[in-house]
């Protein structure tokens, strides 16, 4: 049975349309700093919801344009702060004030700069996926009903600085280290196991 890809934004529209919610988890990516432990957020699976499993070309779509899925949801229900309002400063068209070689400057924020910012956060490769992170957040940010709720946000206080370094924080205990890697490895293992399944599910439809 040949089943029909759908484009990128039909897949969208028809999750949408299918009453799909969907939201982008999140994890904690650790790494150490001058003796330090430090944490930062990176964008992790994308969950899809529903009464019951999406029709074949839906589902064949969803594995065919994730990078575009997970950018569209990342725009429009950001699972973190800082890419809330820096989607709000893009709608708005607000300036921010950075440090750029020891002066104050006034940037706005661009379709190409939010879509680098995406693109980290989603942890892709910036020259293989830009162009499908920057055609995900143009077509969801075009919705004239999303771009109003967006601009009501209240505005929220980011601190942006070019020569940041990461913050100094207390160093993670041993045996919080080892409970946590000990969690993480689990949760890997389960998740192996489920693709693996759906996988096996799927050829078994196919052959049908």
């Amino acid at each position: 049975m040949i089943i029909e890809t759908l484009t990128p934004a039909a897949t969208l529209a028809a999750l949408g349309e299918g009453g799909y919610t969907l939201s982008l988890q999140t994890k904690k990516v650790t790494y150490e700093y001058k003796g330090n432990v430090v944490y930062q957020t990176y964008a992790d699976t994308l969950k899809v919801r529903g009464d019951e499993p999406p029709p074949d070309e839906v589902y064949s779509g969803m594995h065919e344009h994730a990078v575009y899925l997970k950018a569209a949801v990342a725009v429009s229900d950001p699972p973190v702060a800082w890419i809330a309002e820096t989607v709000r400063r893009y709608i708005t068209g607000e300036q921010t004030e950075i440090n750029r070689g020891g002066k104050k400057v006034h940037v706005s924020v661009t379709l190409d700069s939010l879509a680098s910012n995406i693109v980290a956060f989603l942890e892709l490769d910036r020259v293989r996926h830009l162009t499908a992170v920057r055609s995900a957040i143009r077509d969801e940010l075009s919705r004239k009903d999303l771009a109003r709720k967006i601009s009501r946000r209240a505005p929220r206080t980011i601190t942006v600085r070019e020569d940041d370094k990461p913050p100094k924080c207390k160093k993670e205990p041993y045996q919080v280290r080892q409970r946590r890697l000990k969690d993480e490895e689990d949760a890997g293992l389960e998740y192996e196991r489920l693709v693996a399944e759906r996988l096996q599910r799927w050829e078994e439809s196919r052959r049908k």
